[in-house]
């Protein structure tokens, strides 16, 4: 399965900063390190292995040594030992062992999880992207590996499985749980890809308080927090804490807080705009797309050809998988959410409830020029029911025997009520209560014409959504690599 990734996390540091010039930006597309490469010394060609899946599967699986130094690029790296990508692959899929580890890196295997072959740090070699989130929170990463002149692989990135890619070698990547009082916001580090060093470098952490996470929150504490009014000039309700690193594998220990506008200012100087976001193609770590990497390339195209899923827009996963992540901490019981193409334009719509009581409704977005796009509120218990035959998405509901409901369609990126209905014939014990009533479109019909009218403004194929998967926060990243569980549609008489 195709999947596309724009993400975010928390990762492990590395020495070095960015260089800003007199206007604030950066000077070019990595900044310039603390250390200075060192001059190159020759090189050796590498040999391609790659051999039968049963060969090379063997060879990688006894390829992981004990950690030697070798030169690349012209500096001392620590390496992993010699292996191509694809017998890294192989050694990750047949034997849960990544290449930085020496034992199963997973307690529940790696269904689920992706890789990508791509130059994403622009030196000119690609690299091995390795997303690994079949795990409990603890147990996910992301690693970006490359490769030495004589086939060592090491590692460039380490971190938490849901980043963001910028096209200048930015990553963001936010914390796996947002439990502090950032609210809204979602915390997160900033790393740069160092050119003469080939790591990326961690520059900080950002964190926030909201204003009124902390109102409410003291309303029923037995002590107070105050909130930094000082630093919130521009009364947003919201204040930031940006950590720098402290050169050291750490994060500066106490930080001022922040207005806005002063923590806008610091991210242009590594974010000029979102727009900016490079979109990775992930594919499925399954023998079939392992099959199409020979060595250290992969044939993108073979593989998109021989299983084809969604649209090649990248854009819906990260920015679903964002949404879903900003509002995992509103989800009561039975929350959920739904990933499926009512449109019928190869990219699905989101529909998401933060709860499954009567009274919860869903919300449901799409995409409009690359950005998310609210469609309109509808539903009971959490749920919609999408009727494939009509194209139109239906609401039905029962309630101390009212029965009531309507039929919209999407229109203009709004949603539009086509169809309505209402009766009161299981709630009527008798003629002394109130009156029966039928009707259709706010008119009163016959019995005869109020069920006639609803046969044929309901189809046989339906599909409910809203509760496909759970709204939590691991699921909620599984998004942002496009791995969706699909809802079930049943034939409805």
């Amino acid at each position: 399965m195709k999947k596309l990734l724009a993400c975010l996390a928390v990762l492990a540091m590395l020495t070095g900063c960015g260089e800003v010039d007199d206007d604030g930006s950066k000077s070019s597309r990595s900044p310039k390190s603390r250390s200075e490469a060192a001059s190159a010394e020759g090189s050796s060609d590498v040999e391609d292995t790659s051999e039968s899946t049963e060969e090379s599967t063997e060879e990688s699986t006894e390829a992981l040594t004990e950690a030697e130094t070798e030169t690349a690029n012209g500096f001392e790296v620590e390496t992993l030992g010699k292996m191509t990508y694809r017998q890294a692959l192989e050694r990750s899929y047949y034997a849960c062992i990544y290449p930085h580890n020496d034992e199963n890196s997973s307690v529940y295997g790696v269904n689920g999880d992706s890789f990508a072959i791509t130059d994403i740090d622009g030196d000119g070699s690609e690299e091995l992207i390795c997303m690994h989130t079949d795990d409990a929170m603890a147990g996910m990463f992301a690693a970006i590996y490359d490769h030495t002149d004589a086939g060592e692989l090491y590692i460039e990135y380490m971190g938490f499985p849901a980043l963001q890619f910028y096209e200048n070698g930015v990553i963001t990547e936010s914390v796996s749980h947002n439990q502090g009082f950032a609210g809204n916001f979602w915390p997160y580090s900033l790393s740069v890809y160092d050119e003469a060093i080939d790591r990326y470098v961690t520059e900080a952490y950002v964190d926030a308080m909201d204003k009124q996470l902390i109102t409410q929150r003291n309303e029923n504490a037995d002590d107070v927090i105050e909130y930094p009014e000082y630093a919130d000039t521009s009364k947003s309700g919201f204040v930031y804490y940006i950590r720098e690193s402290d050169g050291a594998g750490g994060f500066e220990e106490e930080t001022d807080p922040v207005d806005v506008t002063e923590y806008e200012k610091w991210r242009r100087q590594y974010i000029q705009s979102e727009s900016d976001q490079t979109a990775v193609s992930f594919f499925d770590l399954t023998e079939e797309n392992i099959a199409f990497v020979d060595g250290y390339s992969f044939d993108e195209n073979a593989a998109l050809e021989h299983e084809k899923y969604y649209s090649d827009d990248a854009k819906w996963q990260a920015a679903y998988s964002e949404k879903l992540l900003e509002v995992c901490g509103e989800a009561e019981d039975f929350a959920g959410f739904s990933i499926y193409d009512i449109t019928g334009d190869g990219i699905p719509e989101m529909i998401y409830s933060t709860a499954g009581f009567h009274v919860s409704s869903c919300e449901i977005y799409t995409m409009e020029n690359d950005e998310l796009k609210h469609i309109g509120t509808a539903g009971v218990y959490g749920t919609i029911v999408y009727d494939n035959e009509k194209d139109q998405i239906l609401v039905h509901d029962v309630h101390m025997g009212y029965e009531y409901g309507s039929n919209y369609v999407i229109k203009d990126g709004k949603l539009e009520e086509v169809f309505s209905y209402y009766t009161n014939r299981n709630a009527v014990m008798d003629a002394t209560q109130e009156p029966l009533v039928y009707q259709i479109n706010n008119k009163d019909v016959t019995a005869e014409e109020f069920e006639s009218s609803l046969k044929a403004n309901c189809g046989s194929l339906q599909t409910t959504l809203g509760n496909t998967e759970e709204l939590n926060t691991s699921n909620a990243i599984r998004v942002s690599s496009g791995d969706c569980d699909l809802p079930e549609t049943i034939y409805v008489n």
